[in-house]
């Protein structure tokens, strides 16, 4: 196993690694401390705070048991991984009561610039659950000769892997195949597409793929084999959130925590956010800090806007946080955080990139050139990493090794943070400086007369060596393209040395030379005083005098009474018949009890009158409850009635509703529609109608933000062909749509066309001028012995670095020239002008002009000097009425490439018979050729590159070059650029109306410099 054996464990994968399969929520003591994630993405043990964003994992996971395969497509900033670690992962654990997943697997890797290696590294570490490099070494060592061996290594390395039914694999931040494309080994990522496309369509094998993606980036994937295809199928773009949906991801983790916070910060914030995407990481770490300010301060009041306003706000939180931590440093601490954001901030992936993961072992590395230790570089990294900051990963508490991959948690923050954008741009400066000083060297050594740095690029190269502390550990980065775990550091500081020794030998030139300069400067004055003496002594001492005086003058928040009548009525009865004597007082008693009686009768009787009256007052009570009764009988009828018709109202507003969403998605449909057309109609370069269809739905008041980025073509074009006017017309009308002010007209169009959307600018410059590759020189074999007519014998060749288009020149960029410098167009071939598609009947001539003009277009010099009325006295060609005096210069620009420098780009360090495979079973997945062509020219760069990155060197159209065709020289010199006349003009790489054979390599045609053809285009290089 080779050394350089390298992986990651994304941190993401850290979630569920805790207790292996388990779903672990963050308990109440860390989430009463941080309820908001800052700038990293919500984890799986947040999902208890992740608000706004309610049915999407649902429908995420119905998508994926349907296709096996989900691409979650989004902007950066939109929520992406948020969505998969706190919605689709918690979503996926069967039964929530416990907490766990029953049937599911979890593998999550990032493809980094080792997709293969980290793949192993994931799929070791879920089945061992375990992070630690030393456990997980054997495991990928095992694993690693599986997944590389064939397309089915997935397959493979999951049979019988475990008892789960099934296995989820996300790759993260799948866009890192392109922006690493340079850094990651020939063919690996396509094979890593292969293993993952091979595992989700073998349906038995139950594995499920997710990645996630910047969706600015989509349009890469037509370079693997079947990706665009499954992700067609498959995809699931992150819908924008809803002022309901910001104002739930705001409330409701503070409804969570329990803090009060002022209803109108809230409506305040849904605003702020408003359509972009882009401000909810910003929005996330503008609350964590309102949040934690207001946490230590105390106190029950709501959360009001002054605590808001004291962070900075939503578009100064995150710089003012930055400057603060930087602030709290000292002075090594500062120099080794501007080393360190330095290196993980790429400028150079220009458009579609901005963070760059650098192993540790480097940032220790580079460190020594302060100097500055581990201890001062891992205490940086704790400060920007600390649970309330989040700028660095891997979060706090994973340990930081030699093998630990560091990285910004966001783009954000480079985009935020102006310090940062400073240091980025500086140490693309300090790169193009050192890039020079090598690139001098490599001439030197090549040639020793050539190579040597002077005057005052010597000057800025040693005052940034004076002023910059860097080594080879900085060096390495700008040596080859190799990715950063490959580097062998001796040969890096070999490399470096080498450099830094040259810079010697040229300042020790330098000075030398002055030295001579002075030298002959002294001599020359002395020879010249000495002929002034002898003019003295012979004019006289007058002269002298004169001479003298001409000297001198050169100077800001209750019955009782008949029971006892009764019982003493018996007792008088008993004492009558014992003595007459008692007669008298049983008389008396007698009576006594007879006005007893008559008082119990009197009582008697007020009681039946009492109970007469309780029972007309209950009379009047039941009449009275009757009629209460009716009452209540016809105020809940009334009651039954009114709900009938509210719940009429309800149907009524329903049907209002879903009307009016029907009209609103008929629109969008419009629009949809239209757009599509409007695209069609850019396809076929019919930018006059296209821009009237688009008018069309301009005031239709859906999906304005769409129109307004369609719009930014048109501007682009106007603004690039010289109309400025109407680009400010279109720009203006966009800039409304996008609820965005007017357009700054100081910087000129492309500025505003910049800040209303940089990434469609960058699309669009990508789409109407060359994307050019750098092709590093060297010695190859030119030619073959295949015995061809228009194959020669193989001879040795050297070639310098240079550039050279990935694409053949398109109709989109060859059509905007058109219209820039008022050249007529070429004829159109009978398939017609596809946007995309190269263009076409091109004259050689026609080529030397347009390269001119693109250079002078970005202010380079132009290559060649171009005569029109002077005959090339060299054209040997009689039938050419043209033979303009087409000279070459040596001081850059864009030009033709020589033949010997293309058949090097076509063969890229490979003795293959085509650009990109060796056998005519293979052309077909690099060649547009009679077998595939279906008669016409094909959309340029579908097809598989070659080794160097370019597409369609063999196929789709011959390509002109620089060179007279004529023999080759027995010995060709150094950049030989052919002979010196002759009467065509060299054509390589074969066309989509050729055979098989005409797409090789070494195969060479040629035409007269004035022919056109809808089969010969061109493609340019760059000096």
């Amino acid at each position: 196993m080779p050394e350089t054996l390298h992986f990651q464990i994304d941190e993401f994968y850290l979630d569920l690694q805790k207790q292996g399969q388990d779903m672990e929520i963050m308990d109440r003591d860390a989430t009463q401390q941080n309820p908001f994630p800052g700038l990293r993405p919500f984890r799986t043990a947040e999902a208890h705070l992740f608000f706004g964003r309610e049915g999407q994992a649902e429908a995420l996971i119905s998508r994926l048991m349907q296709t096996h395969f989900l691409g979650v497509l989004g902007n950066s900033g939109s929520g992406k991984s948020s969505l998969v670690r706190a919605g689709l992962i918690p979503a996926l654990h069967a039964g929530r009561k416990q907490n766990r997943v029953s049937d599911w697997k979890i593998v999550i890797c990032r493809p980094g610039n080792s997709p293969v290696q980290n793949l192993a590294a994931a799929l070791a570490g879920a089945r061992l659950n375990a992070t630690a490099d030393a456990v997980l070494r054997p495991e990928v060592q095992r694993l690693l000769p599986v997944l590389q061996e064939s397309s089915f290594g997935l397959l493979e390395a999951e049979e019988g892997a475990g008892a789960h039914e099934k296995t989820l694999l996300i790759v993260d931040q799948f866009e890192e195949l392109f922006r690493f494309d340079r850094e990651i080994p020939a063919g690996e990522a396509a094979h890593f597409v292969d293993l993952l496309l091979t595992a989700v369509q073998q349906e038995a094998a139950q594995i499920y793929v997710v990645i996630t993606m910047r969706s600015e980036f989509l349009g890469e994937c037509v370079r693997y084999r079947g990706l665009p295809e499954i992700i067609n199928e498959g995809q699931y773009l992150v819908p924008r959130l809803t002022g309901d949906n910001v104002r739930r991801a705001v409330a409701g983790p503070l409804g969570v925590v329990g803090a009060p916070v002022d209803a109108t910060l809230v409506n305040r914030l849904v605003r702020e956010v408003g359509d972009n995407m882009d401000q909810l990481p910003l929005l996330q770490h503008a609350l964590m800090r309102t949040y934690r300010r207001r946490q230590q301060q105390g106190g029950d009041t709501p959360i009001s806007h002054a605590d808001y306003e004291a962070v900075g706000c939503m578009d100064q939180a995150l710089g003012l946080h930055a400057d603060e931590l930087f602030g709290q440093l000292d002075a090594t601490g500062r120099a080794v955080a501007k080393l360190i954001f330095q290196r993980l901030t790429d400028l150079s992936a220009g458009d579609k990139g901005g963070r760059r993961p650098t192993l540790m072992t480097e940032i220790y590395g580079l460190a020594q050139a302060l100097p500055a230790d581990r201890a001062a570089v891992d205490a940086v990294i704790e400060q920007f990493r600390q649970l309330d900051t989040s700028f660095l990963m891997p979060p706090p508490g994973a340990p930081l090794q030699d093998e630990s991959m560091l990285d910004i948690s966001h783009e954000s923050l480079i985009r935020n943070w102006q310090m940062l954008n400073d240091w980025a741009k500086e140490e693309a400066e300090n790169a193009r400086l050192y890039q020079r000083l090598q690139q001098a060297r490599a001439e030197h050594d090549d040639d020793p007369s050539q190579g040597w740095i002077t005057g005052g690029l010597l000057q800025q190269i040693v005052d940034w060596r004076k002023k910059t502390p860097v080594n080879h550990f900085w060096a390495a980065r700008y040596h080859t393209a190799g990715a950063p775990h490959a580097h062998d550091w001796q040969v890096e500081q070999g490399r470096y040395e080498r450099n830094m020794a040259f810079l010697a030998e040229c300042q020790s030139a330098e000075a030398a030379r002055d030295a001579e300069i002075a030298d002959k400067a002294r001599a020359k004055a002395k020879a010249r005083f000495q002929q002034v003496i002898i003019a003295v002594v012979s004019v006289a001492a007058l002269l002298a005098v004169g001479l003298a005086v001409w000297a001198f003058r050169e100077k800001e928040i209750a019955h009782k009474a008949q029971k006892e009548t009764a019982e003493a009525l018996n007792k008088v009865e008993q004492e009558k018949e014992a003595t007459e004597q008692q007669r008298g007082i049983a008389e008396a008693k007698t009576r006594e009890a007879e006005a007893n009686l008559q008082l119990a009768d009197e009582n008697l009787k007020k009681a039946q009158a009492e109970e007469a009256r309780a029972r007309a007052a209950l009379a009047q009570v039941e009449k009275e409850k009757a009629a209460t009764e009716e009452q209540r009988q016809a105020a809940l009828r009334n009651f039954e009635e009114a709900e009938k018709q509210r719940e009429l109202a309800d149907v009524r507003a329903q049907e209002a509703r879903a009307a009016f969403e029907k009209q609103q998605a008929a629109l969008q449909e419009v629009v949809r529609l239209t757009l599509a057309e409007v695209d069609r109609l850019i396809y076929d370069l019919d930018y006059n109608a296209a821009h009237e269809k688009i008018r069309t739905v301009q005031n239709l008041g859906v999906s304005q933000q769409e129109v307004s980025d369609a719009l930014l073509e048109f501007a682009f074009w106007y603004a690039e062909t010289g109309v400025t006017r109407e680009a400010w017309g279109v720009l203006d009308t966009a800039c409304v749509l996008a609820g965005r002010p007017p357009a700054d007209r100081a910087a000129g169009p492309r500025a505003a066309i910049r800040a209303l959307n940089p990434d469609r600018d960058r699309f669009l410059a990508q789409r109407y001028f060359p994307v050019m590759v750098e092709i590093p020189g060297g010695i190859f074999d030119m030619g073959s012995e295949t015995g061809e007519e228009d194959e020669k014998p193989v001879h040795k060749v050297t070639v310098s670095n240079f550039k050279l288009a990935r694409t053949e020149t398109t109709w989109w960029q060859y059509m905007l020239y058109c219209a820039a410098a008022g050249v007529e167009p070429p004829e159109v071939p009978g398939w017609g002008m596809k946007g995309d598609n190269p263009v076409v009947s091109i004259r050689w001539y026609d080529v030397v002009q347009y390269a001119n003009w693109l250079s002078e277009k970005q202010a380079l010099p132009v290559f060649y000097t171009i005569n029109k009325t002077l005959q090339d006295t060299l054209n040997k060609n009689e039938s050419d009425n043209l033979k303009w005096t087409v000279l070459p210069q040596s001081n850059g620009g864009y030009r033709l490439p020589t033949e010997a420098e293309w058949e090097y780009a076509a063969r890229a360090g490979t003795d293959w018979t085509f650009a990109g495979c060796n056998t005519a079973e293979e052309l077909g997945d690099y060649a547009w050729y009679d077998d595939n062509s279906e008669g016409r020219t094909r959309a340029v760069g579908r097809k598989k590159p070659n080794p160097f990155g370019l597409y369609d060197m063999s196929g789709n159209v011959w390509e002109w070059c620089w060179d007279w065709y004529g023999d080759y020289p027995k010995s060709a010199e150094k950049d030989y650029a052919g002979p010196s006349e002759g009467s065509t003009r060299v054509n390589r790489g074969g066309g989509w109306v050729g055979y098989a054979g005409g797409c090789r390599a070494a195969y060479r045609y040629n035409r007269a410099p004035a022919f056109r053809s809808n089969y010969v285009g061109f493609r340019l290089a760059l000096q």
